[in-house]
């Protein structure tokens, strides 16, 4: 009997000797898990507020675009209506001399309509230039937006080679 005790004591002791490292082993690792979810929900943070950081710098490159837009339409609007007023007035030049009857001034009035030709023909040519400029930025905020912000002025060092 006193055999059977010993192993009964030595099993019980192992058992123990095992439980005992069992739980150990597992508070190690859940204190390695509490490690890894709080440094990963520190990253998580930090990557939320460098997005939202970006987020707003895109937004605000955005308003300040459309800005620019809206400004150059507002301005391509204000020039048609100073086109449309020459255009007007080159008509109102040309039609009072053609009811002119012919005398001396005749060079002058050649002249006179050459210029109110040239006054149409640069209001024309005005006009034209307001919707390239627009066609032009419009195609150029696409690329843009297509590719991404705007790359940066090349440094002193770059410009020189």
């Amino acid at each position: 009997m006193n055999a059977w005790m010993k192993v009964a004591a030595c099993a019980v002791a192992g058992l123990l000797i095992f439980g005992s490292g069992y739980k150990f082993a597992a508070a190690l690792y859940e204190a390695d898990i509490a490690d890894l979810q709080a440094q990963h929900a520190l990253a998580m943070k930090e990557k939320t507020d460098e997005y939202r950081a970006k987020e707003q710098s895109q937004a605000k490159q955005l308003a300040d675009a459309w800005d620019t837009l809206e400004r150059a339409r507002a301005e391509s609007v204000s020039l048609r209506g100073d086109v449309d007023r020459v255009r007007v007035e080159a008509d109102r030049y040309r039609a009072k001399l053609s009811r002119a009857g012919s005398d001396s001034c005749s060079a002058i009035r050649e002249r006179l309509a050459s210029c109110t030709e040239l006054l149409s023909e640069g209001a024309g040519l005005s006009a034209e230039g307001a919707r390239l400029v627009e066609r032009v930025a419009a195609r150029k905020d696409a690329v843009v937006k297509i590719h991404g912000e705007p790359q940066k002025e090349l440094s002193g060092e770059n410009r020189r080679r």
